[in-house]
């Protein structure tokens, strides 16, 4: 078991609404996103996911130490992780670290998403948060029960470029949503 032990704050993070793919409602002060029943008429902008239903956040990150934390409390199916600035977000995204992606998923368990495939890490997944710790120079990616601070996996990748915080709620999950927490 993997604990974490660090004194870091998390960071009160907000969604970039113009990165949203069409199907997708940012709400609450851009801090929650759900899929919705009507196709929003958003421009396709160049960072705008087009077919996966993701969204990033606004925040950048090509340094230091970054933490935060996204309520997933009864949702079904989940994508959380970061993003290098040029990935691909048109068309089919492959979430494998050699696209750009380093993720973590709930679909039928709790997964990480690698290069050949999924590493499944639980059968069973009923924890409201999950924690995302960033350490940009040192090349670790961490995901964390945010209640227990138990680690769930952890990647080690070299950054070559700025990443950002991304989300995704799934798809065909209509009302179900993920928000980022907020701490004041």
């Amino acid at each position: 078991m993997f604990l974490i032990s660090f004194c870091i704050v998390p960071q009160n993070l907000t969604l970039d609404p113009d990165t949203a793919h069409a199907n997708l409602l940012i709400s609450d002060f851009d801090t929650k996103v759900e899929e919705g029943r009507v196709r929003s008429q958003e421009p396709d902008l160049p960072g705008r996911f087009n077919r996966f239903c993701g969204v990033l956040a606004t925040a950048q990150y090509a340094s230091g130490q970054h933490y935060w934390e996204v309520d997933v409390r009864d949702k079904g199916v989940w994508y959380l992780g970061v993003t290098t600035e040029c990935s691909n977000r048109k068309g089919f995204v492959n979430l494998t670290p050699s696209a750009g992606y380093w993720s973590l998923c709930l679909q039928d368990r709790l997964y990480a998403n690698v290069e050949d495939g999924r590493i499944p890490l639980a059968d069973y997944w009923n924890s409201p948060r999950v924690g995302v710790y960033l350490d940009y120079d040192n090349g670790r990616l961490s995901f964390y029960d945010a209640v227990t601070m138990k680690r769930l996996y952890m990647f080690n990748t070299c950054f070559e470029e700025p990443v950002y915080p991304f989300f995704s709620p799934g798809k065909n999950d209509v009302g179900s949503r993920l928000q980022i927490c907020h701490y004041y």
